[in-house]
């Protein structure tokens, strides 16, 4: 972690970029699950669920005493507000301002995403430019024994492709360990205010399929790591075959090459198989897993709907969205220590 922190202090002259983008971050986050959250009101409209001919009665405070009692609270006043807001006027009317505000809750969250990675762009490739720059100004202060001792590929390769892989770094931590984290509460208290028992269902089914999903990623991405090895011997062959082809064709070592190369290219072959069978696979199974858990929240759902009637259906197909938007961010959090690890390597 020294290592890392030490990456991180090349950030601080972009210390106002960073907090901007921080901001901006916070603020994509609410209005992501403010647009979701705004599917409800639109679908009870749709469906002709909120007695819209009639005056529209306003939700009383939960005087419940549960553990879950102040979130069904701030539900309940900020239900009381939107009713005053939106369910006045004709249909027509209240329909305008229910997708008028969708609109701008989604145009809000897209501008508010586009000036995050901007800001979080500026940081990062004014960091690299840093990095690369002390890397070249080094490089000219050392000694010639060790040029005698290093390949000229790897320093070329230790000032571009290896800094490059820092970028990773400042995206894991600053993108990833905010936004992500971020959304995941947002849609985790919308879920919440929805039904806290189907919230807690949920909790309990998801990550398993998640677990699994994960799982396929990190055998994926273990054989993606054995398949650049491979390439990387491929191309140590042809490198060593045509700066010392003059050797190769001295001592008759032609056919001995043939066989090399061969050799190496037919691993290579079984590895790609290996891996694209995984990959082939991995979108089928999460499709099945996915299409397990939706299936079992919508049966419990909709025996709260239809059965126990504590659930509107606008309110369950709200939960719905939430539940479902929460699964990329925690797929992504668990790639995170990897892109860590791999730029701290770099």
């Amino acid at each position: 972690m020294k290592i890392y922190f030490r990456v991180l202090s090349y950030i601080k002259p972009y210390r106002k970029q960073l907090t901007a983008s921080i901001v901006f971050t916070i603020l994509y986050s609410v209005f992501n699950g403010l647009s979701v959250y705004l599917s409800i009101p639109l679908l009870d409209t749709l469906f002709a669920q909120s007695g819209l001919s009639q005056p529209i009665k306003k939700v009383q405070p939960t005087v419940e005493t549960h553990v879950f009692a102040w979130i069904y609270n701030i539900k309940d006043n900020i239900s009381n507000y939107f009713q005053d807001l939106l369910f006045t006027g004709t249909k027509s009317e209240i329909l305008f301002k229910i997708c008028f505000l969708v609109f701008l809750a989604f145009f809000l969250k897209n501008i508010f995403g586009y000036l995050q990675s901007y800001f979080l762009a500026y940081v990062e490739q004014g960091m690299i430019r840093d990095i690369r720059n002390k890397a070249y100004i080094h490089l000219h202060k050392l000694p010639m024994s060790y040029f005698k001792n290093e390949k000229t590929g790897n320093l070329i390769s230790r000032i571009t492709n290896d800094i490059n892989m820092l970028q990773n770094s400042v995206s894991a931590v600053f993108l990833n360990m905010i936004r992500e984290p971020l959304s995941i509460l947002v849609f985790l208290l919308i879920a919440l205010s929805i039904s806290w028992k189907l919230t807690l269902f949920s909790l309990l089914v998801l990550p398993v399929s998640i677990g699994v999903i994960s799982w396929i990623g990190l055998l994926i991405r273990k054989q993606t790591h054995v398949l650049q090895e491979g390439m990387a011997e491929i191309t140590t062959t042809l490198h060593e075959t045509i700066t010392g082809v003059k050797i190769v064709k001295a001592f008759g070592m032609e056919e001995y090459e043939n066989k090399k190369f061969i050799k190496q290219t037919n691993v290579f072959y079984k590895l790609i198989i290996k891996i694209q069978k995984l990959r082939n696979a991995s979108p089928h199974i999460t499709e099945v897993l996915s299409v397990v858990v939706g299936s079992t929240m919508i049966y419990f759902g909709g025996q709260l709907v239809l059965v126990d009637k504590t659930l509107k259906a606008a309110e369950f197909f709200g939960f719905l969205f939430s539940i479902f938007q929460m699964m990329p961010p925690i797929k992504e959090l668990s790639s995170v220590n990897n892109r860590i690890q791999e730029s701290a390597a770099s």
